[in-house]
């Protein structure tokens, strides 16, 4: 299907299902590249109609004709040194793959392939991209899409960190002869509707949407502007097609949701037309978008299966938990597809060496299919396998302490590293880092901490925040991102001028230690941690190299001045970027150099991955003292946990940062149950050490729904306080915040967080939910609260008794209140029947209120009355199952009901009630009873139906809404 937004194909980078790790590394000389001959490649897949499609395996191309029973080899010959960066098919004949292979200064060449004969032959051409030497050509990724065998597109991706989305466009109408060259707006996912009429989704952020119309030439901003502030969003390439398209967007915060936004009649804004609540903070997500009002999305750790259906959302739920694993979806219809399952876990093992830690991690691999909608899946044979799953395991090897060479670079709030990180651009949340530090291999993540060319606002990053990161078990690599060379087409360069540079080298160094210290990664003097500066690649011109040496110079020696280590980010190509820095006077202290493997590594985890050998013009005698961190995967995707993040992964035998011994908040929890009609409850506040100083102002209430909640008290002592909230009035939840004011500070003076007020805020903590019962009897615990509520809510009733408010659910129905509830719940509040008087024994005293409603259910021929001659109700007779069933269906109009299937009840019929089968096995096919027992299937027709039990069976048949 062509409109398929598999995840690991928004990196659409070869993918190597080695994915067992090493939590911390080995020794540098045990850290190298290997090749086993039992890895297995799974880069890529696609289904094209219910029983054809093909998936890329090892660097070979496999197709299915018959729903993959069998499987084809049809691979263009490829140079064994090739990467293959992307597959398309349009139809089982026309397909195309692009590869590139890399010189030895890190450039690429890249060749396209296309075939007309379903693989029979392929024609093989370069593609002269890009000038000699070109920085663009350093490329990262490349992504490939065709609208027919003449018109398609190639987009490049640029080699860069993650903060940076930088890619050229390339597009062709005359089926690759020539080409046309436009700059890209972000690099990630490129998608055409026709020739003219593309889009430009992912960036930094992974939440921006650009449109073009006129084939790439230029690009405008076309994000929805409604969504959530302080959340976290992620765009999917959408559907556009005859002027209707479909643009999906997660996002995540104190609500994560699933956003559907659609574009009609040609329009230029999205506009939102469904949302869905979801109960995971979501990485990435399986989607597959069919149409402009069709697709399929599985959200992985969950059973759940989000559909959109003619315009209309609907879920259902996997049946035998496999959805829950899938990272990559595929349908060609609603109901037939495909999917790629990941399923790791890692676990510690027991160390033979004091303070050393070992991490093993496995992987489950399959590729799924689906006939039904997603609710039940089977595995797939895979080609070149004899299993249908690949499980890799990789046993944990020990970490080394780093010796004493390295003392020398050792500061207060520094560590030795050896062993793997990742970096972002944006930081995840508290949860997502939790899950993989529980899951992942990795145990150090980057923080891009400022700059003047940050992409990612970061807004979450407190010194209390990298606490709570710290608690989990990270470290971090604290990044500055400043201005670019002055030969680049960044936003923010720095000067041509070499003393002019030198001097904002030295602003910036100045500016990165206050953030650092901001952060709490610094001790109070300002001193103490490590910064690395991101340059990114920017050639060999002379003039801009002595610009950026100039800079670097100054940056290192103001670093240095200030106490702290200085570190950098850069090129390992020769005569530019690190090649350049070694011979600084001021040589910077570390280094995190970009060189990426592109083979056994490419695109996810590589756990034999190490800092050496990063080309001739770094040998590794050059900072080989514990000084390096090596990105060595640029932009994929990677799950661990159930969760799937987009990431770079780095190796790293050097320096990292944590945060100072600052006091900070560790948890605030509840100290008692939800309360419903509580007039108070307490929190339980924890701090990472003793402190005093605390009163009602260092607190804040976040509150959703109630009002007028305060602090009233604050009591404890040391490291543990409890703080007593008025939970003021309404429904709602209340969170408790510390406000860092400076006023709580620990032994040795020093303030909550560190110097400077709000960095040691904490707003994670428990909250409390908050559902004031409307009626003594019937706690938020009871089984039938929320039918209650709602039956209240709703105006059907007002209970049992009034002071206090009791709703009696144990109390049976009788024959009276069901005239009541019932044309209540039909709408008659105030019925006025025509005729009247019909029954002899109403009035019944003390009950008059109850006739008009008795004798609107007769005339609405809801019920026949108790006795014919004369004709009477009984309204203070007990309703049975049996009657409220003949009451409830006719009220939904069902007055001869004729259920399908039938006889699903071991007592129905019963003997003199024949005439109530009908309606009885109708009620449970309307979903409103389940029954009275399960095995054998009982309904107990003669039972007694008691007010709670009324409650359940019609809010359920009326629809009303639960609280």
């Amino acid at each position: 299907m062509r409109f398929h937004i598999p995840v690991t194909q928004l990196s659409r980078i070869v993918f190597t299902l080695v994915f067992a790790a090493i939590a911390f590394g080995s020794s540098p000389s045990s850290l190298v590249q290997a090749q086993d001959d039992g890895q297995i490649g799974f880069a890529q897949f696609e289904l094209l109609t219910p029983a054809s499609g093909w998936i890329l395996l090892d660097q070979q191309l496999f197709w299915t004709s018959d729903g993959a029973q069998t499987w084809e080899e049809i691979s263009p010959l490829i140079p064994s040194d090739a990467s293959i960066l992307d597959v398309e098919f349009i139809d089982s004949s026309t397909g195309w793959m692009v590869w590139n292979t890399s010189a030895s200064d890190g450039r690429a060449s890249f060749q396209l392939a296309q075939t007309a004969d379903h693989g029979k032959t392929w024609t093989t051409r370069s593609l002269s991209l890009f000038a000699p030497g070109e920085i663009a050509s350093d490329a990262e990724k490349a992504q490939m899409g065709w609208l027919d065998a003449q018109a398609g597109w190639i987009s490049i991706k640029q080699n860069s960190g993650s903060n940076f989305s930088v890619g050229t466009l390339f597009t062709t109408v005359d089926g690759g002869n020539s080409w046309s060259r436009f700059t890209l707006p972000v690099a990630d996912k490129i998608y055409f509707s026709d020739p003219q009429t593309g889009w430009a989704v992912g960036g930094p952020t992974t939440d921006q949407v650009f449109k073009t119309e006129d084939g790439g030439a230029t690009w405008k901003n076309e994000r929805p502007e409604d969504i959530p502030v302080n959340s976290q969003a992620m765009a999917y390439p959408p559907f556009v097609s005859g002027g209707q398209g479909l643009l999906i967007m997660t996002s995540q915060g104190p609500q994560n949701n699933l956003q559907v936004y659609s574009l009609e009649n040609n329009s230029h804004k999205w506009s939102l037309v469904g949302q869905v609540t979801l109960d995971v903070q979501p990485g990435f997500v399986g989607l597959s978008i069919l149409d402009a009002q069709n697709f399929v999305a599985a959200i992985p750790g969950t059973k759940s299966i989000l559909r959109m259906v003619n315009g209309e959302l609907d879920s259902l739920e996997n049946q035998d938990g496999l959805s829950a694993s899938i990272v990559e979806l595929d349908m060609v219809s609603l109901d037939v597809g495909w999917a790629k399952s990941i399923h790791t876990q890692c676990a510690t093992l027991p160390s033979t060496k004091p303070e050393a830690d070992s991490v093993s991690c496995s992987s489950t691999i399959r590729l799924l299919q689906t006939t039904d909608a997603g609710s039940t899946w089977t595995s797939i044979h895979l080609p070149l396998i004899r299993s249908d799953t690949i499980s890799i395991d990789f046993p944990g090897l020990e970490a080394e302490r780093a010796p004493a060479a390295a003392d020398n670079l050792s500061l207060e709030n520094t560590a030795m590293v050896i062993g793997q990180g990742f970096d972002r651009c944006e930081i995840p949340t508290l949860s997502q880092m939790q899950t993989w530090s529980d899951g992942s291999p990795y145990q150090t993540v980057n923080l891009y901490v400022g700059g003047s060319s940050r992409t990612c606002a970061n807004n979450v990053l407190t010194s209390s925040y990298l606490f709570q990161l710290y608690q989990q078990g990270w470290k971090f690599i604290p990044t500055w991102v400043g201005p670019q060379a002055p030969c680049t087409r960044y936003r923010s360069r720095m000067s041509n001028d070499v003393t002019t540079a030198y001097g904002e080298g030295v602003n910036e160094a100045n500016l990165a230690v206050d953030r650092l210290a901001e952060l709490g990664l610094t001790g109070p003097e300002k001193t103490g941690s490590v910064i690395y500066y991101d340059i990114e690649s920017y050639g060999t011109d002379t003039a801009c190299r002595s610009a950026v040496n100039a800079f670097m110079d100054g940056w290192v020696s103001q670093i240095h001045a200030r106490g702290n280590l200085a570190g950098v980010y850069g090129s390992t190509l020769c005569d530019t970027g690190l090649s350049d820095f070694r011979t600084l006077t001021n040589v910077p202290d570390v280094i995190w150099p970009a060189r990426w493997y592109n083979d056994l590594g490419s695109g996810y985890y590589d756990p034999t991955a190490s800092v050496w050998n990063l080309g001739s013009c770094i040998p590794n005698t050059a900072w080989a003292s514990h000084q390096r961190i090596r990105q060595y995967e640029g932009d994929h995707n990677e799950t661990w946990g159930g969760l799937t993040l987009n990431i770079d992964s780095n190796v790293l035998d050097g320096v990292v940062a944590f945060p100072y011994d600052y006091p900070f908040v560790s948890t605030i929890v509840r100290a008692d149950s939800n309360p419903s009609n509580a007039a108070t409850a307490g929190f339980t506040v924890r701090f990472s050490k003793s402190v005093t100083g605390l009163n009602k102002g260092d607190f804040a209430l976040a509150t959703a729904g109630v009002t007028n909640a305060f602090v009233s008290s604050v009591s404890g002592s040391g490291t543990t306080y409890t703080v007593t909230v008025d939970m003021g009035t309404g429904d709602g939840s209340i969170r408790l915040d510390v406000v860092d004011n400076d006023s709580i500070r620990d032994g040795s003076s020093n303030p909550l967080g560190g110097l400077g007020t709000g960095n040691g805020n904490y707003t994670s903590g428990e909250a409390y939910t908050i559902v004031k019962a409307t009626f003594v009897d019937v706690p938020p615990t009871h089984m039938f609260w929320r039918y209650i509520e709602a039956f209240y809510q709703s105006g059907i009733t007002t209970g049992c008794s009034q002071s206090p408010k009791m709703y009696c659910p144990l109390n049976n129905v009788t024959r009276g209140e069901m005239a009541v509830f019932v044309e209540r719940a039909m709408g008659n509040f105030a019925p006025t029947p025509n005729p009247t008087g019909m029954f002899t024994d109403l009035p019944y005293p003390g009950l008059e209120s109850f006739t008009p409603f008795i004798e609107e259910f007769y005339n609405d021929g809801i019920t026949a009355g108790c006795a014919m001659n004369p004709l009477k109700y009984c309204p203070q007779n007990y309703v049975t199952r049996g009657e409220m069933a003949v009451f409830i269906e006719r009220a939904l109009g069902n007055f001869t009901p004729t259920p399908n299937p039938t006889g699903m009840f071991a007592d129905v019929p019963y003997p003199g009630l024949e005439s109530f089968t009908p309606f009885i096995e109708e009620l449970y096919n309307d979903g409103i009873t389940a029954g009275c027992a399960v095995n054998p299937l009982k309904y107990c027709p003669q039972n007694y139906v008691t007010r709670g039990e009324m409650a359940v069976f019609i809010v359920r048949a009326f629809g009303i809404p639960l609280p």
